[in-house]
């Protein structure tokens, strides 16, 4: 047991004696980190919605005031007001606006448009579009009108059914007073948003806010790309020393485990410093508390098993390579190439869907979901356990290498 707590004081020692130099490394990195989380912030936050369309109508020279009033009513409907803007104008000038792109589409209403809507004659209204770069919103406002084209005829078939069936029985009184109450009730689901739509709010980033989200990711990359300053203190072991741990009976994965814990350490303890300074400086600046969230026992003990699970992959990714040179090229790029997949810089439900079904087998993406939980104090056994395998897998996955080397030697 004493030649075992040695080789962990060694292991530990060697890595606090690097400090300095990892602390440089990592505030070098931790600048890459903050400018790509500043960039996918504006990103996410600061895209412009688009306008809203503008929408001409041309009302015939002899129209009535109903026309204009049943278009001036319809542009305050909530669902409508949110997506165009009906403007009234001439033939002409609407045929200019359709050309240079002014306008999205022209809506010709017909002489005695509102009457025929109402004895049944039915004389549509001609909506023209561009005849070249229709774009989404051309789109979206011609899927608009054919849902209200729908409800139009579904209430007007319910109107005459009804005026149907009260002239089949002779009910004399009974259409008046029918297609009065049916056309309160119709509007009524036209005015009315919620019949038709439940208020669902979907966020790109799940739980997180957008700054939690990009402060998980950017502690994720820094952890790997800090791993390129630890290369010294994990890179593949001399012969000399595999064959003297073997004659000493210490199994090269305890070594391995010992190396993760020591580094993983050094690590631990620069993130809780930054951590309590961080926590020190909302005395000064108090808009920090809107972003520090205070973590409880359990999230401690789950940062210690992220950094130990990344650093495990890092491990494993240097003794799977030749040199330790290959070793650094091959952390660098995995790391980008697997954060990528898992929705480290963009969220993975704006990515395509093969590459979210790729992102499920990845560590990196347990290592960002892992962290996202501890800021959350919301750490769940199930991804506590994903991250204990993976660190496992790759302590035992860098001792099998080691093995493998050392056979060919």
């Amino acid at each position: 047991m004493a030649k075992y707590l040695l080789l962990l004081w060694f292991q530990i020692k060697a890595a606090f004696k690097s400090l300095p130099k990892l602390i440089c490394a990592t505030l070098i990195f931790a600048s890459l980190v903050v400018l790509i989380g500043f960039c996918g912030t504006k990103l996410l936050t600061n895209s412009k919605s688009s306008s809203k369309m503008d929408i001409a109508v041309v009302l015939p020279p002899d129209g009535d005031a109903y026309t204009s009033l049943a278009f001036s009513f319809l542009s305050e409907i909530e669902t409508v007001k949110n997506v165009c803007t009906f403007k009234e104008m001439s033939k002409e000038s609407a045929y200019e606006g359709l050309k240079n792109g002014s306008i999205y589409a022209i809506i010709l209403v017909p002489d005695n448009f509102i009457n025929h809507i109402i004895d049944g004659t039915n004389t549509p209204a001609n909506i023209i579009f561009p005849r070249s770069g229709i774009g989404t919103k051309s789109m979206l406002f011609r899927t608009l009108v054919n849902s209200g084209v729908t409800d139009i005829g579904a209430a007007q078939a319910g109107i005459y059914a009804v005026d149907d069936v009260c002239n089949y029985y002779k009910i004399k009184d009974g259409v008046e007073k029918s297609e009065d109450f049916l056309n309160k009730a119709y509007f009524s689901y036209a005015l009315d948003r919620s019949v038709y739509f439940k208020t669902n709010t979907i966020s790109a980033t799940g739980n997180l806010t957008i700054i939690q989200f990009y402060i998980c990711s950017g502690i994720v990359l820094l952890l790997l790309l800090s791993g390129i300053s630890c290369s010294d203190l994990l890179k593949r072991e001399t012969s000399a020393l595999s064959i003297s741990l073997k004659r000493r009976r210490i199994p090269i994965f305890l070594l391995f485990l010992f190396k993760i814990v020591g580094v993983t350490l050094v690590f631990f303890t620069m993130l809780i410093f930054a951590y309590m300074m961080t926590a020190l400086a909302q005395i000064r600046f108090p808009a920090i508390s809107n972003v520090l969230v205070y973590i409880n026992f359990t999230s401690f003990i789950s940062l210690f098993l992220l950094i130990f699970g990344v650093f495990s992959m890092i491990l494993f990714i240097f003794q799977f390579a030749n040199s330790q040179s290959l070793g650094v090229l091959l952390l660098f790029t995995l790391s980008t190439l697997m954060l990528f997949i898992s929705g480290g810089f963009i969220p993975s439900s704006l990515l395509p869907e093969i590459v979210q079904k790729i992102g499920v087998f990845l560590p990196t993406t347990y290592f960002i979901k892992l962290c996202g939980e501890i800021i959350t104090n919301t750490t769940t056994l199930g991804t506590f356990i994903i991250n204990v395998g993976f660190s496992g897998l790759f302590i035992g996955g860098a001792a099998f290498f080691d093995h493998v080397q050392q056979n060919r030697l």
